[in-house]
């Protein structure tokens, strides 16, 4: 239709597979006599703009309709038409729509062929030093930094793409996996090096400067290789973790009730048994007033009956008996209302300023009594950084989430040998803002379960060091030796290898 509205005319359409999915596509080539750079630029990012409006009007629809294959079949269309359309039609970095959109723009035809033949040019000009036998390219400056750019950009980006989309296929079909792989290794890497390397022995371009262009080239290959084989380079294992304290720093009510007063400003050291806050209660004061009224008349009661009646001394003194227990039962828990420091330590809690009025129920967490010696940090660890963590850790850092500037150093003092599934807090899963996966069948009963095995280690605090996020995530790094670079890429491939395919 964009062609068609200015003048052009598409003659072919039809459907291309990629991974092995139907893929409809526009022989848009006409587009390319357009004079205007503005038609060509609509015409390339008009199947964009139909995709992105598709996923608008499939995203309300979501929104507005219960759960169901409905609901599910809508997740799949925005996902399918906003997200992959932008990481792949809509990245000028891949030869799709953008790169066309892009190339119009900047008013570079063969952006890519024109990026990679600067590169080679420069390389030739300032590094290799070929003198009058160079063919200038007539650029402006403008066009250079693009070029650049692209070039470098394009490259990385090709490969993280192809490497990914090898992985995909391979663990649906490893067989299928396993030639796109070697096709892309050959037509990505080893093909552009041996077009590269026949330049440099027997390409006419350095036939004055060949020498120096292999003794360049050859230097900078071993440096790159003595480098990333054998200069240690700092290695880490990052995880994510939770600061734990113990259950008797948890400052609970023992009854529903209305906040009334906070007693302790909050960061000040406590005593064991120290009025912190306090609470009410309306209908337990009604309840005691009626009870000590109750307690009243049946004493007077038992005074008349003691002095008239002796047969009913027996049956009111019973009942007052049981109004006494009433009415202890209803002052205790009346004097719980005064809620006291369950240990020693700094008191901490949440907006203090929206306790009063506020309803809690029973056993609700209202804040906290920590003591900085008894905290330590509970985190997990996948399986394929136990041993590192195990063996060769030399140091622990730690960076909260509410101030990751700040940087509190730990030693390890605990690990559960075995690994499990269970979290020690929900903060850790992705529903909580973490990395973690939570298992579709763990529920509210059994606690928050991760897909797959992790092992748990407790760090504490070095210098009675406390961070100000109780109970929230902190990310965690365990410092381990340094080693060259090419152990590091070795074990990571290796145990990639091992987690997707097991071989």
């Amino acid at each position: 239709m964009a062609i068609k509205a200015y003048g052009g005319s598409c003659r072919e359409m039809g459907l291309m597979f990629l991974l092995f999915i139907p893929v409809p596509y526009v022989d848009a080539s006409s587009s390319m006599m357009f004079k205007n750079k503005r038609h060509r630029i609509v015409v390339s990012l008009a199947g964009m703009m139909i995709e992105m409006f598709v996923a608008s009007l499939a995203l309300w629809v979501w929104a507005s309709v219960s759960g169901g294959p409905v609901k599910a079949l809508l997740n799949e269309v925005v996902v399918l038409a906003s997200i992959t359309t932008l990481f792949f039609n809509g990245n000028p970095l891949l030869r799709f729509d953008a790169y066309y959109a892009l190339a119009d723009w900047l008013e570079i035809p063969n952006l890519g062929q024109k990026a990679n033949k600067y590169i080679g040019h420069l390389l030739q000009k300032y590094v290799f030093r070929v003198g009058d036998e160079l063919q200038a390219m007539l650029l402006t400056p403008r066009e250079s930094g693009w070029l650049v750019f692209y070039a470098i950009g394009s490259f990385i980006y090709r490969m993280v793409v192809a490497f990914g989309i090898i992985f995909a296929v391979a663990q649906m079909y490893f067989f299928v996996g396993v030639l796109l792989a070697l096709w892309s290794v050959w037509s990505m890497l080893l093909s552009p090096l041996h077009k590269v390397l026949k330049e440099l022995f027997v390409g006419p371009s350095l036939r004055s400067v060949r020498k120096r262009a292999v003794i360049l080239t050859g230097a900078f290959l071993a440096t790159v290789g003595m480098f990333v084989t054998l200069v240690p380079a700092p290695s880490w294992s990052m995880a994510e973790g939770i600061i734990w304290m113990p259950d008797n720093a948890r400052v609970t009510n023992s009854y529903a009730c209305f906040g009334n007063s906070v007693l302790v400003k909050p960061g000040e050291q406590v005593q064991l048994g120290q009025p912190i806050l306090r609470c009410d209660d309306p209908e337990l004061l009604t309840q005691l007033e009626r009870a000590r009224a109750r307690q009243d008349e049946l004493t007077a009661r038992v005074t008349f009956a003691a002095a008239n009646d002796r047969v009913q001394v027996g049956v009111a003194q019973a009942e007052l008996n049981y109004v006494l227990k009433e009415v202890a039962e209803l002052e205790r828990r009346l004097d719980s209302m005064v809620i006291r420091s369950p240990n020693i330590g700094v008191f901490y809690m949440d907006a203090p300023g929206d306790f009063a009025g506020k309803y809690f129920d029973r056993g609700s967490q209202l804040g906290d009594v920590v003591d900085p010696k008894a905290l330590s940090l509970i985190t997990v660890v996948p399986q394929s950084s136990v041993a590192l963590v195990r063996e060769r850790t030399e140091s622990i850092e730690i960076r909260t989430s509410d101030n990751p500037m700040s940087l509190v150093h730990a030693k390890l003092v605990r690990e559960v040998p075995s690994a499990t599934k269970q979290l020690p807090s929900l903060a850790l899963a992705l529903q909580g803002g973490g990395q973690i996966g939570l298992d579709p069948e763990s529920d509210a009963s059994t606690g928050p379960k991760a897909l797959n095995p992790l092992f748990q280690f407790e760090v504490r605090f070095q210098d009675n060091t406390m961070p100000n996020t109780l109970g929230n995530r902190v990310f965690v790094r365990f410092v381990h030796h340094s080693e060259p670079l090419a152990m590091q890429w070795y074990r990571s491939l290796r145990q990639l290898f091992l987690k997707r395919f097991a071989v």
